[in-house]
């Protein structure tokens, strides 16, 4: 891979700038999940081990990884060029066990840490956040090797970008506890789903960006 630079003065500016190359994908993908969750919560499950539950869990999850998976699928190729709806789901298409596997290690690795401290559980999250990234990549690292490499490329912009984005996601937290003072109901949850995957799609730009930069 060329010596190739995608971040400017921000990792997060040119995340911004860069993410809608995948607006396509990345749109549809969203709207489709949010519907899709919309849906399955309409019969309002009660949280228990009943087989209806289950099922309803399994295919929440299984639509939070694929709309993840294109979402990451779509960031790793709008940091470096266009990203057209067929590149970014043939992308997808050719990881996507590769990006389900390692990206449950990590949602169960940062759960573990949570439930021995919400420090440690953000502190896990925080190095390792390439990995998603990573999972969609054509590196033959694991994404988990992939990860701290980039990390020792650029610590600086990592500490930064992590900070300022732990920073964004903690107001983002606070105004969504606020938005359910005034709106409720599916449209609250559609609402939540849309604006947290705008947010996320962003996110996983800028840290491609950085992921994809060789200097």
């Amino acid at each position: 891979m060329t010596a190739e630079r995608y971040y400017g003065f921000s990792a997060l500016l040119s995340g911004l700038g860069r993410m809608w190359r995948a607006a396509v994908p990345a749109l549809v993908v969203l709207v489709v999940n949010a519907v899709v969750q919309v849906v399955l919560l309409l019969p309002d499950p009660q949280v228990s081990w009943t087989l209806p539950f289950l099922v309803l869990l399994v295919l929440s999850a299984a639509m939070f990884l694929v709309t993840a998976g294109v979402l990451a699928a779509g960031a790793y190729e709008a940091a470096a060029g266009p990203a057209p709806f067929g590149a970014v789901l043939g992308r997808f298409r050719r990881h996507a066990g590769r990006f389900v596997v390692w990206v449950v290690v990590q949602a169960v690795a940062i759960t573990l840490g949570w439930l021995v401290s919400p420090l440690l559980g953000t502190l896990v999250a925080w190095v390792t956040v390439y990995v998603p990234v990573a999972a969609v990549s054509d590196d033959s690292d694991t994404p988990f090797v992939a990860n701290f490499r980039a990390i020792g490329r650029h610590p600086v912009r990592w500490v930064v970008t992590g900070v300022i984005v732990g920073i964004l996601l903690t107001l983002g937290f606070l105004l969504s506890a606020l938005n359910t003072f005034f709106i409720s109901g599916w449209m609250a949850g559609a609402l939540a789903m849309l604006v947290g995957g705008l947010f996320s799609w962003w996110y996983l730009t800028a840290w491609a960006c950085l992921y994809r930069s060789r200097q």
